[in-house]
């Protein structure tokens, strides 16, 4: 049986994009949500220590890839004037 990260990666390859998030991607996501990469952090309900090894790492885990797509394409929406097709669990500046 398929893991839902592997899913998911599958998923993203088939539309042509790869789940795969970095430190520059990471800042991007930030920057759109006019959040503090703490801020993530915290919404993300990750422990600083580990955020800050994969940031320095450069190299995120598949679940925190997942919940970082679907926060990005949340913030894309809105931002185009779409209605969201979920809301998100925190408050966003964008609104």
């Amino acid at each position: 049986m398929a893991s839902p990260v592997r899913i998911a990666r599958i998923r993203a390859d088939h539309k042509g994009r790869r789940l795969t998030w970095n430190r520059s991607r990471v800042n991007q996501l930030c920057q759109l949500l006019q959040i503090t990469d703490k801020e993530l952090v915290a919404y993300l309900d990750w422990e600083q220590y580990a955020f800050r090894r994969a940031y320095t790492t450069n190299t995120f885990p598949g679940p925190v890839c997942i919940v970082l797509e679907l926060m990005e394409a949340h913030a894309k929406k809105i931002m185009l004037g779409e209605k969201a097709d979920f809301d998100l669990p925190f408050p966003s500046k964008l609104t």
